[in-house]
């Protein structure tokens, strides 16, 4: 592991200073060329090559340029602004009516989703490309930060990630079991009731950032802690709880 952990920093490295503009942190498309684009950026940002002095400027750069991938490259585009504090652009991008949308895609007369965001950039494109359905995943694993984090699902993690919206509902299965997750928010609390399957627990990350951060759990308050903006809780044991942050 110690070997591939050492080449992996290596080729970090050397892309860094390859590609890497000193002046803002941004990513160039090229070795020999200043043009910088979403693309090489997006990339960069999701796989973790981008330092963290860098990232808040590269996230900006990502966002300014909205959709300007693919169909194919807003899995990628997504996931890097969830990971890296673009949560509500990201949101807004999956809600967008603009024509580079998956709404626009049912203006089209799309029952499912399409090859390109319109017929206009792809004459040719099909109607029936599932990889184009990017927040199908996106909802689930970043916006309501559902998944597993070992084999067989006997542990779940739940980071939401729900941007300014007022509430957000999802109910998703596993090998354990049924997880379900309601979030809801004003301008002074955030409220969260989860529902974990039996002999599965949970890796909880609860915003923390509003009224006087404080977190109750099951209606009662605790002296737990925020770091970093969350109150992080670990091995949650299964059933129902709400928690509310105030």
């Amino acid at each position: 592991l110690s070997l591939f952990q050492t080449r992996s920093e290596k080729v970090k490295k050397a892309y860094l200073e390859t590609f890497q503009d000193k002046n803002n942190g941004l990513i160039n498309d090229g070795q020999d060329t200043s043009h910088k684009s979403q693309h090489a950026n997006m990339f960069a940002l999701t796989f973790g090559l981008i330092p963290e002095k860098d990232i808040e400027n590269v996230v900006t750069y990502v966002a300014q340029k909205n959709m300007s991938c693919s169909v194919y490259g807003s899995q990628i585009l997504l996931e890097g602004l969830f990971d890296y504090g673009g949560a509500d652009h990201a949101i807004g991008l999956m809600a967008a009516k603009t024509e580079r949308s998956w709404y626009n895609m049912i203006r089209y007369g799309s029952t499912i989703t399409m090859e390109a965001w319109d017929k206009r950039y792809k004459p040719n494109l099909d109607l029936n490309h599932a990889w184009g359905g990017a927040p199908a995943n996106i909802i689930v694993r970043k916006m309501m930060g559902v998944a597993p984090l070992t084999s067989g699902a006997q542990k779940i993690k739940i980071h939401p990630k729900i941007g300014t919206l007022e509430f957000a509902i999802l109910k998703t299965s596993f090998i354990t079991g049924t997880v379900e997750l309601e979030c809801r928010q004003t301008d002074n609390t955030f409220a969260m009731r989860i529902n974990l399957p039996g002999g599965v627990t949970g890796d909880l990350m609860i915003p923390a950032l509003k009224g006087e951060k404080k977190l109750y759990i099951n209606g009662q308050p605790t002296q737990k802690q925020a770091e970093k903006g969350y109150f992080h809780l670990k091995d949650f044991a299964a059933g129902k709880t709400s928690f509310e942050v105030k």
